[in-house]
C-alpha cells in the first residue's frame, strides 16, 4: 500500500509539472524539440508567518528526526524539507519529457524498474501551457480512475534549463480536486470529519502563503 501511494503521488506530481512548446513563438518550438531530462525540483515558497503551525497529533519525525515533537515548523525549513521530499520521490519515477509534436508530448518515467511513458496533449497561450493527460493511460498506470482537469503551467528558460511550474492559484485548484482522494489513499478509513479537518488545515496554510511556485527543472 505504501509503495502504491508513493507511486500515485509521484505520478500526480509529475502530471502537475509537465510542459511543452509554444505555437506563438517558432524559435521556442524549435528549441524544445526532442527530449529534456529531469534535473531537480523547482520550488519558490514565501509564507506570511515565521512558523507554520501543525495540526494536533501530527508528528513529522518520519520526514526528519529533528522535526519530531514540534508543534510548528519554521517556514524556511519547511520549504527545504518539501523540496527534498519532492525531489526524492519524483527522481525515483520521473525521468523527463519528450516533445513528440506541436500538440503531443510524452512524460517519461520508470515503473517497476522499466522505462514507461504517459501521453498528454497540450495547447499554448503566451507563457502558459494547458496540459491534458490521456485518461486511459493514467488509469492504467495508477490502477484506478483519476479525473484530472486541464492543468495550466507557467514556463521559462533559465541558464540553459527549462523550468515549468504551477503557481499558487493552480496549486489551490489542484488541491480542491485531489486532496480528498489523497487523504483516502493515505488513510482509507478516514471519516468525512477527518477529511474536512485536513482540507481546512491545508486551505489555511495556502491562504497564508504569499508566493508559491512548484514544478521541475529540465535539461536537454
Amino acid at each position: 500500500m505504501k509503495n502504491k501511494l508513493i507511486y500515485l503521488v509521484a505520478v500526480l506530481l509529475t502530471v502537475c509539472t509537465c510542459y511543452s512548446c509554444s505555437d506563438d513563438d517558432d524559435k521556442d518550438t524549435e528549441d524544445l524539440t526532442g527530449t529534456w531530462k529531469y534535473e531537480n525540483c523547482h520550488l519558490v515558497f514565501d509564507y506570511q508567518d515565521a512558523n507554520i503551525q501543525l495540526p494536533e497529533g501530527v508528528d513529522l519525525g518520519f520526514i526528519n528526526p529533528a522535526l519530531s515533537g514540534l508543534t510548528a515548523v519554521p517556514a524556511n525549513l519547511a520549504a527545504g524539507f518539501l523540496k527534498e521530499i519532492a525531489n526524492d520521490k519524483m527522481s525515483d519515477y520521473f525521468t523527463g519529457i519528450k516533445f513528440v509534436s506541436n500538440s503531443e508530448l510524452e512524460i517519461m518515467m520508470t515503473m517497476d524498474g522499466k522505462a514507461a511513458s504517459l501521453k498528454a496533449a497540450y495547447v499554448v497561450q503566451n507563457n502558459v501551457i494547458g496540459v491534458t493527460i490521456d485518461k486511459d493511460a493514467l488509469e492504467k498506470i495508477a490502477q484506478k480512475e483519476i479525473n484530472i482537469p486541464e492543468i495550466s503551467l507557467i514556463y521559462k528558460f533559465e541558464d540553459g534549463n527549462l523550468i515549468m511550474y504551477l503557481n499558487k492559484v493552480a496549486v489551490q485548484g489542484m488541491l480542491q480536486t485531489m486532496l480528498p482522494m489523497l487523504v483516502n489513499q493515505i488513510k482509507p478509513d478516514a471519516t468525512p470529519a477527518e477529511i474536512a479537518g485536513i482540507t481546512a488545515y491545508v486551505t489555511g496554510v495556502m491562504n497564508k502563503t504569499n508566493t508559491l511556485e512548484f514544478g521541475v527543472i529540465l535539461k536537454r
